[in-house]
């Protein structure tokens, strides 16, 4: 069977559950989702519960053993449970629904310049975006800053630029944070909460 070509950031659905990996601990290593062994979303002899699920594609590689098949690591879009799983990718089906740009356009210099859709992002699009240009953060929707990014997010953000102190929400605004923009750039001071103005 001839595989199809997908990319990183893709939507698939999963039509094959007998695609799935769950045990190539060295792949997911190499991969850099090492998740993928201690959270152990899917166990051995369960993998049905993937059939027909909706799927990001977060990685894709190939892997010497399966015969140099093409092996995607993809995550759960809208799932009640999230999971995170290796599958090859004939076991896949594109969507239609495409994001405006996905990850691999994104890491090969292709610019942001609306907000993204919160269906098409992953962590993995989050770190990009901190690693390249964290005024892209912009382009994240209210409900990906206040819900999705966590404290260590923001904190690589200001340890990169100060400034930026001024994109995340006030809510999300902590001392820490404050503390860490202001010392990365004192500008940053202008964007503290009032009631924080005191203790930084």
């Amino acid at each position: 069977m001839k595989e199809m070509k997908v990319n990183v950031g893709d939507v698939c659905k999963v039509i094959n559950c007998w695609a799935v990996y769950v045990k190539y601990h060295k792949f997911a290593r190499m991969a850099g989702h090492p998740d993928l062994i201690s959270e152990n979303y899917i166990k051995y002899g369960k993998t049905g519960i993937v059939s027909d699920k909706t799927v990001r594609v977060l990685y894709i590689g190939q892997h010497h053993r399966l015969f140099d098949k093409t092996i995607a690591v993809v995550e759960t879009i809208d799932s009640e449970v999230y999971l995170k799983f290796m599958i090859s990718i004939d076991g896949l089906e594109l969507t239609n629904e495409k994001s405006p740009i996905n990850l691999t356009e994104y890491l090969s210099g292709k610019p942001l310049t609306e907000i993204i859709d919160d269906y098409y992002i992953s962590q993995s699009f989050i770190d990009a975006i901190i690693d390249r240009n964290p005024m892209d953060l912009q382009y994240l929707s209210f409900t990906v800053l206040i819900d999705v990014l966590k404290a260590s997010d923001y904190e690589r953000v200001l340890r990169l630029d100060g400034g930026l102190l001024g994109l995340l929400p006030e809510s999300r605004r902590t001392l820490e944070l404050c503390r860490i923009a202001i010392e990365n750039e004192p500008y940053a001071k202008r964007f503290v909460p009032k009631y924080l103005k005191g203790f930084v």
